[in-house]
Parts: C-alpha cells; structure tokens; sequence
C-alpha cells in the first residue's frame, strides 16, 4: 500500500466524492439512500464544506 501525504489523501478523497456524486445522479439517489452511501454523502458534503471555508 502507499503512503498517502495529507494533500493526496484529500486529492483521493475529492475524486472519490466526485464518483460518488456522479453514480448518485446517475442511479437517481439510490447510491445515497443506503446507510454507507448516506455516511459518504455526509462525508463529502463536510469535506466540501471544509474547502470552503479554509
């Protein structure tokens, strides 16, 4: 496994949230609904959130 820097953790994580938006749109909310997929949505609209603001 790699070792991931602070900024490539956060460059992964953005490209993740970037999927997971996508396939939530594309599966009309479904990838969202479902417990794991909530605490994603969570965990990218914080990150979002975080952006913003620093």
């Amino acid at each position: 496994m790699t070792q991931l820097s602070g900024g490539d953790m956060w460059d992964f994580v953005d490209g993740g949230c970037a999927v997971f938006a996508v396939g939530t749109v594309l599966s009309g909310g479904a990838a969202a609904a479902n417990p794991v997929g909530g605490t994603i949505a969570a965990g990218c609209a914080a990150r979002q959130a975080y952006k913003a603001f620093s």
